[in-house]
């Protein structure tokens, strides 16, 4: 997400290029960005040139990416470490959890790994936070005989 470039982000078509790189091996997976968050895409890029980071120093547009592990330091600096934000002992990972289990009670665990660019089970086993879901579709599988 840091090395991500202006020109793989997709507004008209409301999704983002990502190139996911595992080993010697590049893969190219587009994500959709949902309408809630295409005001704020559209706020972070501006008319930046096609060929900045979308994250560079102070969050903006620029030729050199951020590192990853900034966005760890600015998140305990700012939530984790402020008092007025104390109650709240979440992280980013934490967040992905949340949105894809809320995705996941809404539309299905099927769109929630298709948002994650991630398999069913992946979803199921790792990120999905709402452990009733299996037992209500148990309770509800079945037919007469």
């Amino acid at each position: 997400m840091m090395r991500l470039k202006v020109g793989d982000v997709d507004l008209i078509n409301q999704r983002i290029n990502f190139t996911i790189e595992k080993g010697n091996r590049h893969t190219e997976k587009y994500r959709i960005i949902p309408d809630i968050a295409v005001k704020y895409w559209r706020e972070i890029i501006g008319s930046a040139s096609k060929d900045l980071y979308v994250f560079g120093k102070g969050l903006k547009p620029a030729t050199t990416p951020i590192k990853s592990y900034q966005i760890h330091k600015r998140w305990t600096r700012l939530i984790s470490n402020n008092e007025e934000f104390k109650d709240i002992g979440i992280t980013f990972y934490n967040l992905k959890h949340l949105r894809l289990t809320e995705l996941s009670d809404k539309l299905g665990t099927d769109q929630a790994a298709n948002l994650a660019q991630e398999n069913k089970e992946t979803i199921e086993k790792h990120y999905d936070q709402n452990v009733k879901r299996g037992d209500n579709q148990l309770k509800k599988s079945g037919s007469e005989f």
